[in-house]
């Protein structure tokens, strides 16, 4: 039985104390993992990006640009 303001905080301190801190890690934690994948979502992206350009196959461009100028500064300034 709580007799004193003293019981109450140890009472306090045994059951909600732990629980409230375990909550406060466990948000700590869903809020970290989000901004890991967040991140680790817009470097994929970035990644795909580029990559796109190392598939390119040179012949392919050639054959879609020929020789025209205006053509090769608009795929350039595409790939920018």
């Amino acid at each position: 039985m709580l007799q004193n303001v003293s019981d109450l905080y140890h009472a306090f301190k045994k059951t909600s104390y732990p629980v409230i801190l375990k909550t406060v890690k466990l948000r700590s934690f869903y809020w970290l993992r989000t901004v890991f994948v967040f991140q680790v979502h817009n470097y994929v992206g970035e990644w795909l990006q580029y990559q796109s350009l190392w598939d390119l196959q040179a012949d392919n461009l050639y054959g879609k640009l020929g020789e025209d100028i205006n053509l090769w500064m608009k795929c350039l300034n595409d790939i920018k």
